[in-house]
């Protein structure tokens, strides 16, 4: 990395460390309000999902895309589910537009398959076995037996 590179990735930090201090509306800190939809979204708790989304996104609405993609990833393993919040991102929406998405993820079924996945995949990078990666099927569904049966790292394909 050159000096510019890691003077660019510390000031992303810096921003990010600046933004996480930005209240909310009720005067949450948005370090605070990202925690509490986390947890909420994982409880599958709509009332308290909504009411944290409205926290964040009425005055950051891409945070909250943002956010909502990245749970949509780590928690529910669905990525066509991030790529339909990615593509609405791209129509500027106010916090409003945005709750559908929010009460959709809200009720999907949750995994940790994706961060299994991802220490996997660590794991082999560090390990310098990485291989080359076919096609994989589609990740729509969310059952994780058949998600990890179609996981070439995974030790459940292997078996079949």
């Amino acid at each position: 990395m050159s000096p510019s590179n890691d003077l660019n990735v510390v000031t992303q930090i810096c921003l990010m460390s600046l933004f996480l201090r930005n209240t909310t509306p009720r005067g949450y800190t948005m370090a605070i309000a990202y925690s509490c939809l986390q947890k909420s979204l994982r409880r599958c708790d709509v009332d308290s999902c909504l009411y944290w989304s409205v926290q964040i996104g009425y005055e950051y609405p891409n945070a909250l895309l943002k956010r909502l993609c990245q749970n949509a990833l780590e928690d529910a393993g669905s990525f066509a589910f991030a790529l339909e919040i990615v593509e609405f991102s791209k129509t500027n929406p106010c916090v409003y537009k945005i709750l559908p998405f929010v009460v959709a993820l809200a009720k999907m079924r949750k995994t940790h398959v994706c961060n299994w996945i991802n220490r996997v995949a660590v794991q082999k990078l560090y390990d310098r076995k990485i291989e080359k990666i076919g096609s994989m099927s589609s990740f729509n569904s969310h059952d994780e037996l058949e998600f990890t049966a179609h996981c070439p790292c995974s030790t459940y394909s292997q078996r079949q």
